[in-house]
């Protein structure tokens, strides 16, 4: 199973992106993408936030494709999640990385409890897995 970020959807449905391409060719699509609800909603925010068109053209684009909406956390996970990632956060920093965004601490966090992977264009989400800051994730 893949988890896809914001930043795979947003290069999905941006032609102008410089990862449109990698994203519109990536093998994941033929298998199945999972979008945590968590980074649903931050995607659906960003989405309210574009024109009208655009949002139905994505909306159904994306409810028709490879893409699974999974469930949401419980609140006592997103509770333990959101204290460990601010000791997490505070690691990334104290190597030198790009602090993540809270989207991105959490995505990260549900792979690394999943053992899954983080399809990502974005370059501090990257380097902090491969930094094993969250052992047991990967990218895809």
């Amino acid at each position: 199973m893949v988890l896809a970020d914001t930043s795979f959807l947003v290069a999905l449905q941006d032609e102008d992106s410089q990862s449109h391409e990698a994203a519109v060719h990536h093998p994941a699509l033929r298998d199945g993408i999972q979008i945590p609800a968590e980074i649903w909603l931050e995607y659906c925010y960003l989405l309210a936030r574009s024109t009208t068109k655009a949002r139905t053209e994505l909306l159904s684009h994306l409810l028709s494709g490879p893409f699974h909406v999974r469930k949401g956390l419980d609140p006592e996970d997103i509770a333990a999640l959101a204290a460990r990632s601010v000791d997490v956060q505070r690691r990334i920093q104290a190597a030198g990385k790009k602090p993540l965004s809270f989207f991105d601490l959490l995505l990260c966090l549900i792979a690394q409890r999943l053992g899954e992977s983080v399809l990502t264009f974005d370059g501090a989400m990257v380097d902090a897995v491969r930094a094993k800051f969250f052992p047991g994730a990967r990218i895809a």
